[in-house]
């Protein structure tokens, strides 16, 4: 899970502001997996209510910042190499003040392996 990847308890203070998926399907499984247990993530226009969890896309987070950010598989937010996909993986990267947990089972992107 993420919180276990992560070293993060749902219940902490530190659970992350922001989690950050890859593509849609992506982005519903993980949905899927906080809501089991039993975390209603919210939505980009639930940050000024004070929601523990946001889950957004890459592109919506832009402006945004959180103390802690989950970025999950961020070779699917820059699939292609294109300049639009490299700038939505740079907003996701960049969206975290104090803490940026990265999760992926593939590899990263070869614009952050060198």
């Amino acid at each position: 899970t993420i919180s276990r990847t992560c070293g993060l308890s749902v219940d902490s203070p530190d659970w992350p502001g922001a989690v950050i998926p890859g593509p849609d399907d992506l982005w519903q499984a993980v949905r899927q997996a906080l809501e089991r247990r039993s975390i209603a993530p919210g939505a980009p226009d639930d940050v000024a209510a004070g929601q523990q969890v946001i889950l957004l896309r890459a592109g919506e987070a832009k402006g945004m910042e959180f103390d802690s950010v989950v970025l999950v598989e961020p070779a699917a937010i820059a699939q292609g190499d294109s300049p639009v996909a490299l700038r939505h993986l740079y907003i996701a990267l960049t969206r975290a003040v104090v803490r940026l947990a990265i999760v992926h089972a593939t590899p990263l992107p070869v614009s952050l392996t060198g």
